[in-house]
């Protein structure tokens, strides 16, 4: 594994984590509602499994599982 993929396991976790905040900031302030938000987890999960997936860094994606 190159430097390069070595840090996109812990770019992926910011990336979620910040998408799952924004998200969850969103609903806490009424801009969108329960079911958007639960849609919106789903998707940024299953975006970032993908991106993990194409960067071969599968067996370092247990953080995208863990809720």
């Amino acid at each position: 594994m190159t430097k390069q993929n070595e840090k996109e396991p812990e770019k992926i976790a910011v990336e979620e984590a910040w998408l799952l905040y924004f998200n969850n900031y969103l609903f806490e302030h009424r801009l969108i509602n329960e079911d958007k938000r639960n849609r919106m987890v789903s998707e940024i999960t299953a975006r970032l499994q993908n991106k993990a997936s194409r960067a071969n860094c599968n067996d370092h994606i247990d953080f995208l599982n863990k809720k």
